[in-house]
């Protein structure tokens, strides 16, 4: 009955089982008739005379199905726990007084411990976010009394070296076979350094309007014109005051690199002929050059000329 890999043991086990009102179970590999080996679990009693053990007598069970069970589900949590501890969010769950069952190794690290099973059995109180800590409980227990999962919200974290973290949380209560809710589940990511982007971002933004508006206010109280256009095409951009005194027009929408004396109505001093365009000290700069010119006539819409010097 029992495998020639177990007699030692099982004479030993045996053995005490004499001496024992009460001996434990134990486990073996049989062999059946047939010669395939499987498990057994013998339950031993002692058979007193007299007051003195004479034998024991033992029944014996074939476990062979409950030991794959106990296989399978062991795979099974070892499949979760690889998964858990593969993605890249941190995950944790507790019971109905916020206590942890149970997180994946992320979420160990961010509390300060290397084991995951380190948490089990402690609340927020008693890890690194203890800032925190109530703001947390409150949000569990919102979760379970309600029953209603919490998505993606935000919120600040306390390392244990003081740094703060922030975060993007969902919780979900966890209810048994029956629909009884005996937890919270919770999963977060750290959007700390998006955050940060954003805030950067947000930033330069107030920086540029603000250069912008400077830059404006400065243009607009220049007693020089200043003519500004979009390379390549050539199409005006901004005109000051002065500019627009000067040109008798502002900006015109028809305007581009190919017509600006056209639009514009540019020549050269003495000639009465447009302006060429790629002699214009505003399309050469287009192209990096610097240019200097002080012989372009301006014709305002007015009828009246102006010479200008660039």
């Amino acid at each position: 009955m029992i495998a020639p890999s177990d007699i030692v043991r099982a004479r030993a086990n045996f053995g005490r089982a004499l001496a024992s009102d009460n001996p434990p179970p134990a486990e073996y590999l049989g062999r059946g008739r047939d010669g395939l080996i499987f498990p057994v679990l013998i339950q031993s009693q002692r058979i007193l005379r007299q007051g003195t053990p004479v034998r024991i007598r033992g029944v014996v069970m074939d476990i062979s199905e409950r030991k794959r069970a106990e296989n399978e589900l062991a795979q099974s949590q070892r499949m979760l726990r690889n998964i858990i501890d593969t993605i890249p969010v941190r995950v944790f769950w507790k019971d109905l007084h916020c206590n942890y069952l149970g997180c994946n190794r992320l979420f160990a690290q961010d509390a300060g411990e290397s084991d995951p099973d380190a948490l089990i059995g402690k609340d927020d109180f008693s890890v690194g976010w203890t800032d925190q800590a109530e703001a947390y409980r409150a949000d569990d227990l919102q979760v379970m009394q309600s029953g209603k999962a919490k998505i993606h919200y935000e919120e600040p974290q306390t390392t244990p070296d003081g740094r703060t973290l922030w975060l993007r949380t969902s919780k979900i209560p966890l209810r048994d076979e029956h629909g009884n809710i005996y937890g919270v589940m919770g999963a977060y990511e750290d959007i700390t350094e998006q955050k940060r982007a954003d805030e950067m971002l947000r930033q330069s933004e107030i920086t540029l309007q603000r250069n912008i508006e400077l830059i404006s206010t400065l243009l607009e109280n220049l007693t020089t014109g200043v003519f500004m256009v979009e390379a390549p095409s050539g199409k005006p951009l901004i005109a000051n005051e002065a500019a627009k005194r000067l040109l008798g027009r502002g900006i015109l929408a028809e305007a581009n690199r190919k017509n600006l004396s056209e639009v514009y109505l540019a020549r050269k001093h003495g000639q009465g002929t447009p302006y060429p365009v790629e002699d214009m000290p505003i399309v050469k700069g287009m192209h990096g050059e610097s240019a200097h010119v002080d012989d372009l006539i301006v014709e305002r819409p007015d009828g009246s000329e102006v010479h200008l010097e660039i």
